[in-house]
């Protein structure tokens, strides 16, 4: 998570990926919900690829 959550830049673009097929996926799943959270609480906004 300090990965995502100590950009370089001023509007971090944050890719996941959640490994191969049969793979633990879930420390992923509870890293999202605390990306998330700590960037609204920081007044980002989230959008989907297209700036939408």
């Amino acid at each position: 998570m300090s990965r995502a959550t100590s950009p370089v830049a001023y509007h971090p673009n944050v890719l996941m990926h959640d490994g191969a097929p049969g793979d633990y996926r879930q420390n992923t799943v509870y890293s999202v919900q605390r990306i998330i959270t700590y960037y609204k609480s920081r007044g980002y906004r989230f959008t989907n690829p297209s700036g939408r």
